[in-house]
């Protein structure tokens, strides 16, 4: 039988007013009592999409952890690594965090309320596309989206973020045509 704990952090990210999680995410990680077996809560909250990947993701973030019945520690998952978001190792130069150094900001997004909910828009497009076909890896992907603070850090990255999804199928297509709509008209 396989349980899921919550971390101190995942704790912290569940009932925390300032965690960046998507409400989605938190209520799920609420749900999650290290008391229910993960059968049981695949089955019951299918609602929630993909939970056996969802609750993956969170145990790769660091939110869970696996624990058998008798309370010794489960089987170790692979940690996320970087290159969801076109990054092949974290001494990769081409990096987010790089980039958003190397970003230069023309008009700030909080000085320009439309700019801001373009960039609050596109992020929860991504976030919502992200959650729906690529449930095992999500969680890395939505910190790097909730971490993007302008529209110019949003198209420096997209082209690490079409790697990611484009293995996702048709739907792919559309919707980032949807994002690069979205920058087009702000950048």
């Amino acid at each position: 039988m396989t349980l899921y704990v919550r971390t101190p952090e995942g704790q912290v990210a569940a009932y925390s007013p300032e965690s960046a999680l998507p409400r989605k995410l938190k209520s799920l990680l609420k749900l999650v009592d290290g008391k229910t077996e993960l059968e049981m809560l695949v089955q019951g909250l299918q609602a929630f999409g993909d939970v056996r990947g969802v609750l993956q993701s969170l145990h790769a973030a660091g939110l869970l952890k696996v624990m058998t019945a008798d309370g010794k520690p489960g089987p170790a998952l692979p940690r996320m690594t970087d290159s969801f978001l076109g990054r092949d190792s974290p001494s990769s130069p081409d990096t987010l965090a790089v980039s958003r150094q190397n970003t230069i900001l023309a008009t700030p997004n909080a000085v320009n309320p439309a700019r801001q909910q373009a960039l609050a828009r596109a992020v929860d497009l991504m976030a919502s596309f992200v959650l729906t076909h690529i449930p095992l890896d999500s969680m890395a992907v939505l910190k790097e989206l909730e971490s993007l603070e302008s529209l110019e850090q949003l198209g420096a990255t997209l082209g690490g973020y079409e790697q990611v999804v484009v293995h996702a199928g048709p739907a792919t297509q559309d919707h980032l045509s949807q994002i690069r709509q979205i920058l087009r008209e702000y950048l």
